[in-house]
């Protein structure tokens, strides 16, 4: 398949090569002051109608729904969101949610009893903000007949759905996600964990990057049996919008193959100055046909890393090119593109996702010849498939043996050290930084000599390394709590040594409070038990817990129960199988000056529950005189049963730090237990406004009345005990 650089496109597209600023049309400025309008005026309208629950109309009954994506599957049923028509007949989204049944896909029409709800107050504006107004729980809902084109359709992409799905492994559910936008098994072998910590995330969503090259690959056969540019125009918009509906109608694809359809007329159609022109169109369009796209997360993306890529590609791969001689003019290209769309969604980048992806550039280059080869060779194939069914079976898996070498280079980026490094911006100061950032360049539209750029390159570089390496030994010896919602975790260091003690589960938290700290990278996890909320966000952690280990207590390997697996395999996905360790009581582990000590379980009675969590004895030796100079105990989620029974056996005794068990819950802790273990500073990891009540107010009082300072993630924030040899200070975040 014939290829065209970045260079080659924005020639084409009328963008002058090397140093000429692009040119900002006056629609650009009509597209800014759109959407900043929409922001303000939808915001304030939507904060009218937060807390005023369920729509009138939307009494229970029976319905047809209309999915607007295809459905998603989690532990709780199957979750989309749908249009319905309401008693007055207006159209409504909702958020239906029903039980395991048929899998439905976008633009199915499915009749059910529904149930209407309103949301949750922490979670009504998140939905208002995507024009979802309720909650409708389904009974037993059956799908309508698919008919006519739309019907047949779905029935064409259910049976590729079919072809692809029976075969295993990610490089299936890869090929899945890029052709048919099913993404349904992206998180089965952590494939998608993989993606987003390399920065290949927008990889496994349909979005313009696969219809451009969809399109160019038809434009190039089109052009070859002689057909004029304005009829090869036309014939790309109309397959933009096939294969919209193919790959499900979703609003994202949609709005893909709108933004598409518009550049590729302006660009082919006649219209060759302005590809910026056409992009704030673009936006004035998408925003006029769904308000509420200005609220859309993935609408910013595609539009920030578009408007990046036309206004400063040509600058940066000009730069790399001086900096390398004019040589690897791909990877400069590659490179270029990536710093260009990166910088303008910075701000999203490092304050949603709390992760910046340092291999990103590698992993672009890689891809960039892969993702061409597996969206038209598999499109093919499933073409192939109607025809010739044994031909098609076969490029069908020479297709998914080729994806699954892609992942499997992906998974080992995946896991360099440093590939991805936490991030703890916030989304005003990261905005800052990058429109100021922008803003510099665009007004000094700079030309340095190329030993200017190295020197500058190299500064960088440096400077980077100095902070990854030097940073971990500047920390000091502490005992850090990290503020990580209704949840556990928990930092242990000392002399370049991290050993962290549950992730909680919530990703972006967990990141941003390592961020906080300096700890992108981890010597070893220790998961205290298998609830969720102590190892949740176990996947975020594959780069910094590169060559590192995973433990946790030896009989989850050999007690039978399916949270224990899902533990087991969480950590085997994250460092590999055989960097997970079992560990029991009297192991120890050396984290610098700190020594840890398994004081609990001697043996599971709870399954590898609350009871049966690794507690552990942390001594530290200031002074390194061999004597333990403060003592902190972690219980995990264990309670006071547990807890006393240690201190009737001796080893746990007066303590100076204690990890409160169980998140400060009611039965955590009891008076007498409180006289004898006399901490000096208690910490409780809880979110705010829990819904168990925790911490519990009457386990708070123990544990003052007992003298203790307590400190508690949901007042304090990030909480850290920091040890010398004779002192320990505490310092809060808040």
């Amino acid at each position: 398949m014939q290829t065209i650089s970045a260079s080659e496109a924005r020639a084409a597209a009328g963008v002058e090569p090397g140093f000429q600023k692009p040119f900002l049309p006056p629609t650009a400025y009509v597209a800014a002051g759109l959407w900043l309008a929409i922001l303000v005026g939808l915001g304030l309208y939507l904060s009218c109608l937060q807390g005023e629950g369920v729509p009138q109309g939307l009494s229970p009954g029976e319905r047809t729904f209309t999915l607007e994506q295809d459905a998603k599957r989690t532990e709780f049923g199957w979750h989309a969101v749908a249009t319905v028509r309401d008693d007055a007949g207006k159209s409504r989204r909702v958020q239906v949610s029903f039980d395991d049944c048929e899998r439905f896909l976008a633009r199915d029409k499915v009749v059910s009893y529904a149930l209407f709800s309103e949301f949750e107050p922490d979670r009504e504006m998140r939905y208002l903000q995507q024009g979802v107004c309720a909650r409708a729980r389904l009974t037993r809902p059956d799908r309508c007949e698919r008919t006519g084109l739309t019907g047949t359709m779905l029935s064409v992409r259910a049976w590729c759905m079919d072809r692809i799905e029976a075969r295993d492994g990610k490089g299936s559910a890869l090929l899945a996600a890029v052709l048919l936008g099913d993404r349904l098994r992206l998180e089965e072998g952590g494939l998608y964990d993989d993606m987003k910590a390399v920065g290949m995330a927008h990889m496994v969503a349909v979005s313009g990057a696969h219809l451009s090259v969809v399109s160019a690959f038809v434009m190039m056969v089109l052009k070859r049996i002689g057909m004029p540019k304005r009829a090869v125009v036309c014939v790309i918009m109309g397959f933009f919008a096939a294969y919209a509906l193919f790959t499900g109608m979703s609003i994202p694809v949609l709005r893909a193959a709108l933004m598409s359809s518009v550049l590729i007329g302006a660009v082919w159609g006649g219209r060759r100055g302005s590809p910026l022109a056409a992009l704030s169109v673009c936006v004035c369009l998408l925003l006029a046909a769904n308000p509420y796209n200005a609220f859309s997360l993935s609408f910013l993306l595609s539009v920030g890393s578009t408007l990046g890529i036309i206004l400063f590609t040509g600058l940066f791969e000009t730069w790399l090119g001086k900096a390398l001689g004019g040589r690897f003019p791909t990877v400069c290209n590659t490179v270029a593109l990536t710093m260009a769309a990166n910088l303008v969604i910075f701000p999203v980048v490092a304050s949603v996702f709390a992760r910046l992806p340092l291999l990103s550039p590698v992993a672009n280059l890689i891809a960039a010849p892969v993702f061409s080869v597996l969206l038209i060779g598999g499109l093919a194939a499933l073409a192939l498939c109607a025809a010739a069914p044994p031909l098609g079976s076969l490029a069908l898996a020479v297709c998914a043996g080729a994806a699954d070498l892609f992942c499997s280079i992906m998974h080992a980026l995946a896991q360099v050290p440093y590939a991805s490094l936490f991030s703890s911006w916030s989304a005003g100061a990261s905005t800052a930084v990058s429109v100021a950032l922008m803003a510099l360049i665009w007004r000094v539209w700079p030309n340095p000599r190329a030993k200017t750029v190295r020197r500058a390159l190299c500064a960088a570089a440096a400077a980077l390394l100095v902070f990854l390496l030097v940073a971990p030994h500047m920390a000091g010896d502490e005992i850090v709590m990290l503020d990580v919602g209704q949840g556990d975790a928990f930092l242990i260091r000392s002399q370049g040594r991290t050993l962290l003690v549950d992730t909680g589960n919530q990703e972006t938290m967990l990141s941003q409070a390592l961020a906080r700290h300096g700890a992108n990278r981890l010597d070893a996890l220790l998961v205290s038990h298998h609830d969720d909320d102590h190892y949740g966000s176990l996947p975020v952690l594959k780069s910094a817990l590169a060559g590192g280990k995973v433990y946790v207590a030896r009989e989850t390997f050999t007690t039978e129960d399916r949270n224990n697996d899902l533990l087991l395999e969480a950590a085997k996905q994250t460092v590999g199988a055989d960097d997970v360790r079992g560990l029991s009581f009297g192991d120890v582990l050396q984290v610098g000056r700190f020594t840890c000590t398994v004081v609990w379980p001697h043996a599971f009675c709870d399954k590898g529950g609350n009871a049966d969590s690794l507690c552990l004895r942390v001594e530290y030796d200031g002074d390194g005189d061999g004597s333990c100079d403060f003592t902190a105990l972690f219980t995990g989620d264990a309670e006071a049963d547990q807890i006393s029974a240690m201190v009737e056996e001796g080893t746990v005794g007066d303590i100076d730090v204690l990890k409160e068990g169980h998140h400060g819950s009611r039965a955590g802790m009891t008076p007498e237990l409180a006289s004898a273990l006399r901490p000096e500073v208690v910490l409780i990891s809880v979110g705010a406004d829990n819904d168990y009540g925790h911490p519990a107010p009457e386990t708070v009082e123990t544990l003052e009345a007992a003298g203790a300072q307590v400190f508690r993630t949901d007042e304090n924030g990030d909480v850290s005990c920091r040890f010398r040899a004779n002192t320990l200070e505490v310092r809060a975040m808040r």
